[in-house]
This record gives C-alpha cells, sequence and structure tokens, in this order.
C-alpha cells in the first residue's frame, strides 16, 4: 500500500496546490476562490450554494484504496447539516459516479455517517455517538475493497476505533474505478452564513499489483527473503543473486538504501529483479534507476544497457551525442538490429543521475517508455512503438550492460578480428602459431568457444557476439559502473506516478532552513 500524505505545508489562495509529493489537487464545483491553504491547514468555504459539491481530489484511476482525514468545522450547522466526505472511484468524465462515506455535521451537535452511490444514499445513516462543536477536529477514515464502503470517525486524541461504524456494498451500478479525495457540501436549506471546513492532514492510501522500496541493510547482498521483507504488495524475486547485487548507500531515494547491481559478463550473471505483470490486458510498472554516464569509456552512442527485459524484447538505453537518454527495444538476440521508436516527444533526460522510468503496454499494440528526472511529474522523455504484439507477461528489471559492434565468426578476417585475437592473447588463449593475423579460422573459433565456456557464456559456439564481446571486456578489467535500481512497482495499466515520500516528520516546524536536497 503506498499512501499520498498531505500535511498542507504550504501557503496557496485560490486553491490547494500540491501534495508534498507532487500530486497537484483538482478542484471541481463552486470556485478557486473558495478554496485556500493556510495556517497548515487546507480550507473549503461554502460561499454560495452549500447544494453544490465542492470536490478536492487526486485524479489517478485507482480501484480499491483508503483514505483518513483531519477535520474541523468552523461552525455549527444550521437547519440542515453540513456534510463532509471521502470519496472513491469518481469518474472524470461523469461527475454523479462515485463512492461516499459522508459525515454528517448535525444541527444539534451529533455526528452521523452514511454511504452513498454518487448522491443517492446506499443503506441507512448510523449514528456515531461522537458529537462536534465549532473548531473541534475530527479524524475520519474510510475505505473501499471492491465495492464495499466502510467508514469510522472519532474525536482526534481519542482512541481509533476498532470497528466500521457503517458498512455497505453497493450493487447497483458499480463503479470499477476513479479519482479519490474530500468533498464538502451541504443540504439545500442549510443557513450557515459562509460556512467552512479545514482539513489538517489527509492520507489516500491505495494498492499496486507489486510494490517494493528495494531497502535493505547497507552492503549486504540482497536475496528472495530481503525482498520479500519489504515487499509492500506483489512478489519480486532475484536472480543471479550474488556480490553483484547488494544494498547501498552510494545512491539513495528519499535517504534509503538502494540495490546496486553491478554488470556480469552475460546476461544470465547479471542481477535481474523479476516482478510478475497481469496475466492479461493492461500493465504499467514503474522503478527508478541511477544510470551511470553511458560515454565515459569512449564507445559513444553503442555502449548500451539493458534495463528492463520482457520475454519478446529488452528495453535498451544508451546515451545520445548529448548526454541524454536514448531508448530501443531489442530482441534477445543481441546482434540483431534493434526496433527504433515509433514517436519520441518530451524534453531530453539527461544520464548519470536518478531516472524514475515508466513503461506501459495499453493491452492491444502500444507500448510506452516515460523516463522521469527523478520523482518530476512535468518534464519526461516520452517514447512509443506502435504496432507491436503482446510482450509477455514477466519484466526483469537489470543492468546488464554491452556494446553494439561487429558480429565476428569463422571465416572472417580483417582489423577487427586481429583486435579480437589480441584480446583472447591477452586473456592467455592459444590463437594457434600465426598468432595475430587478421584471420578467423580454427584456432581462434577454438579460443572462443573455451573462452565462452570458461566464462559461462551460452551458447559456446564460437562466435564472437555482442555478448561474448562484453564478457571478454570485463574479463579484461574494463568494469562498466554500477546502476542503481529502487522502488519497483506494477499497476492494472494507469501510470504509477513518484514514490510517495515518507511521512513528515510532526516534530519538524515550517519555515525550517533546508540545506541541499534528496531525491
Amino acid at each position: 500500500m503506498t499512501t499520498v500524505v498531505d500535511t498542507f505545508d504550504r501557503e496557496v489562495a485560490g486553491g490547494w496546490g500540491t501534495t508534498q509529493s507532487g500530486r497537484t489537487w483538482l478542484l471541481t464545483g463552486g470556485t478557486n476562490a473558495e478554496r485556500q491553504v493556510s495556517g497548515g491547514a487546507g480550507r473549503v468555504t461554502l460561499a454560495d450554494t452549500p447544494g453544490t459539491i465542492r470536490a478536492q481530489r487526486l485524479s489517478r484511476p485507482w480501484t480499491d484504496g483508503e483514505i483518513f482525514a483531519q477535520v474541523t468545522a468552523g461552525q455549527t450547522s444550521e437547519t440542515e447539516s453540513l456534510l463532509v466526505a471521502l470519496f472513491f472511484r469518481r469518474d472524470p468524465a461523469n461527475t454523479s459516479n462515485f463512492y461516499r462515506a459522508r459525515v454528517h455535521l448535525r444541527v444539534d451537535g451529533t455526528v452521523d455517517l452514511d454511504v452513498t452511490r454518487g448522491t443517492v444514499a446506499v443503506g441507512s445513516r448510523v449514528s456515531t455517538g461522537v458529537t462536534y462543536t465549532p473548531g473541534y477536529r475530527l479524524a475520519v477514515r474510510a475505505r473501499v475493497d471492491g465495492h464495499r464502503v466502510r467508514a469510522r470517525v472519532w474525536p482526534v486524541g481519542a482512541a481509533e476505533p476498532t470497528t466500521w461504524q457503517v458498512d455497505q456494498t453497493i450493487t447497483t451500478d458499480p463503479i470499477l474505478t476513479g479519482d479519490m479525495g474530500v468533498m464538502v457540501s451541504a443540504f439545500a436549506n442549510n443557513t450557515n452564513t459562509a460556512p467552512w471546513v479545514e482539513f489538517r492532514r489527509i492520507e489516500v492510501t491505495y494498492r499496486l499489483l507489486v510494490e517494493n522500496p528495494l531497502t535493505g541493510a547497507t552492503g549486504t547482498q540482497v536475496s528472495n527473503a530481503s525482498l520479500a521483507a519489504t515487499a509492500k504488495a506483489g512478489t519480486v524475486t532475484i536472480g543471479a543473486a550474488g556480490a553483484r547485487a547488494t544494498y547501498s548507500t552510494t545512491q539513495t531515494v528519499w535517504g534509503n538504501p538502494t540495490v546496486q547491481v553491478a554488470s556480469g559478463h552475460h546476461r544470465a550473471e547479471t542481477p535481474r529483479l523479476r516482478l510478475t505483470l497481469p496475466t492479461s490486458g493492461r500493465w504499467s510498472a514503474r522503478f527508478y534507476t541511477w544510470m551511470p554516464a553511458l560515454q565515459d569509456a569512449g564507445h559513444g552512442t553503442n555502449e548500451v544497457r539493458s534495463v528492463a527485459v520482457l520475454p519478446e524484447y529488452a528495453w535498451v538505453v544508451h546515451a545520445t551525442t548529448a548526454g541524454n537518454v536514448g531508448a530501443r527495444l531489442q530482441l534477445p538476440d543481441l546482434a540483431a538490429t534493434p526496433l527504433s521508436w515509433a514517436t519520441e516527444t518530451g524534453t531530453a533526460v539527461a544520464t548519470a543521475r536518478w531516472w524514475r522510468v515508466e513503461l506501459q503496454w495499453d493491452g492491444a499494440s502500444v507500448f510506452t517508455s516515460r523516463v522521469y528526472p527523478g520523482h518530476e511529474t512535468a518534464t519526461s522523455r516520452v517514447h512509443t512503438w506502435t504496432g507491436m504484439s503482446d510482450l509477455g507477461r514477466t519484466l526483469d528489471v537489470t543492468g546488464f550492460r554491452w556494446r553494439r559492434r561487429t558480429t565476428l565468426r569463422w571465416g572472417d578476417q580483417g582489423s577487427e578480428v586481429t583486435a579480437l585475437q589480441n584480446e583472447l592473447v591477452d586473456l592467455g588463449y592459444d590463437i594457434g602459431p600465426w598468432g595475430a593475423d587478421g584471420d578467423y579460422g580454427n584456432a581462434t573459433y577454438n579460443a572462443v568457444v573455451a573462452f565462452q565456456g570458461d566464462y559461462g557464456v551460452a551458447p559456446a559456439d564460437g562466435v564472437a557476439g555482442p555478448e561474448t564481446r562484453a564478457a571478454m571486456d570485463l574479463a579484461l578489467g574494463r568494469v562498466p559502473p554500477p546502476l542503481y535500481l529502487s522502488h519497483v512497482a506494477v499497476a492494472d495499466g494507469e501510470l504509477i506516478g513518484p514514490v510517495e515520500p515518507p511521512p513528515p516528520d510532526p516534530v519538524q516546524r515550517r519555515g525550517r532552513l533546508v540545506l541541499g536536497m534528496r531525491i
């Protein structure tokens, strides 16, 4: 479960602005001028037409989820109740479609709860036994599981009830996905003058199919047990576990250790984190990777990292001439011509920094990759491939390094063969009495087969392709820098977005001086 926390630690006039994690509050009903953030609270004022619902929402097609809010009313209701609601699955295209747990602030100072589907009540309204006065702070929690809506309310500072005070299942016109947020309104005959409600803390918690921050004890090796210990949802497993995958604080996300991945001699020796995707239909995946500079070795755009491997293709990256992200889809045969994108949009994103990678399959024929600078939401480099068949239902996040260059085999001649032969000699392999003569004959073939067998490159076929040459680079001490991985997640097709920051430290004060920054 991932939680968006908003403590309203900002000043905003004419709206609610953006949460600490970069999610913007979208407003519906009433006017922007009726909303403001000040003094650590987000306020909604019913200046006119109190019966009009003012919705403050975070937009994403969420399914199941939970909302917690601290609520204060500035006045006791007059004539009819003021209403505060936590809502789920609001359809942006049809604003009457949503699930709602509704708090009734009654004229006698008591508090009731009910559930609605849109504006239609589902089941009976219940008395909570809680009372309120102007300025009194209430806590409200509601959640949706499937089409079951539950909620409870209690005074802030008191123990949270262990049972739900209202519990209803919606069976008529069920809604599958939509936005989540909070609503404020009043029954039409309410006679308060410009009544207002403040929210001092809102937590929106949502469920992902797979979610793992990939944190662990610095210096220890990543294992299936350590991954299971940090799983928030679903399962992540590691292949090629060992010293090439360790928890490190060399690069961190929100100050937490990340997984350092060193490239192996070949793909099977390179650590890979496996995520299971939905068995059919759409899917989306997100992970953070600190991508080193990819041209420092002097190989230009031919220096390649396999980062996200699907059964049919690998999403591979290189640095453009300018040093920014470039992406291709690569068949399992690394010597095959990569599949270039159909469209490239957005803004260039540099290497040698944290990337947030968002991959998305539309369930039909379009695969999209988006690379954001860290937690940013507005800037990204977007590549789209069209006319694709299903790419598969597992995703390996990895970091194998290789180079695009000519594949050499028996019968080839020339300077590239000479360079290969010299490397084999440097590694101690016998290439025959003629030495590095530029002729890929039997002795060179046998030396390549021997090297492949010694370093586990399969098949040991005597062909010096990209994987074999990458193994030779590593054997010769040409060690590429590691990359780092953090916060992997899988969802049902919608973009997942940035990882939410840790909840703010309650003892920190607004207006503090902060030196430096953390990704």
